[in-house]
């Protein structure tokens, strides 16, 4: 194309980033507490504290899914993020902030890691370690049945899971 535009075939490169407008800005999604509820009721009982810890704690997917229960400090209501899925170190050092939570998050968590013990606080049915693509497929699954329509592919829909981005 930058050809064409040497050659004077075409007055400009509409492929060139120096001529393309700006892409704007992007709005973030922020679920209403009603959204987080519904999307809660709509996923299987052992992923429901996933949306909880992307509502009310601010993780991320991969945070959550690498959140051990040893990275929660009971007594003092906070989360100490140590990795992301699936033993990583975190994406920037912002996200080792210790992150305060609510008592009904406490108890939610404290009674989830008993139900569903395993290294990690999120699980699959083995007891093994969830991954982002599980929660994003499991969200994706709840949405639909929230929208009464078949869920679609792409990026995890629960937009209350970014933090620190």
């Amino acid at each position: 194309m930058q050809d064409a535009v040497l050659d004077g075939l075409v007055p400009a490169n509409p492929c060139s980033r120096r001529t393309s407008p700006g892409a704007g800005e992007q709005r973030p999604h922020v679920a209403t507490t009603e959204q987080v509820f519904a999307l809660y009721e709509a996923v299987e009982p052992r992923y429901r504290v996933a949306v909880l810890l992307g509502a009310f704690a601010g993780l991320r997917t991969a945070e959550a899914c690498g959140l051990r229960p040893g990275d929660v400090q009971w007594l003092k209501r906070e989360i100490h993020p140590a990795v992301q899925y699936p033993a990583e170190p975190l994406k920037t050092d912002m996200s080792k902030t210790p992150v305060p939570i609510a008592d009904t998050l406490v108890t939610e968590l404290a009674e989830h890691v008993k139900t569903w013990p395993g290294e990690t606080v999120l699980t699959n049915a083995d007891g093994r370690q969830a991954g982002p693509w599980r929660m994003d497929r499991e969200m994706r699954r709840a949405r639909g049945e929230i929208d009464g329509r078949r869920p679609r592919s792409g990026s995890m829909i629960c937009g209350t899971t970014s933090r620190r981005c």
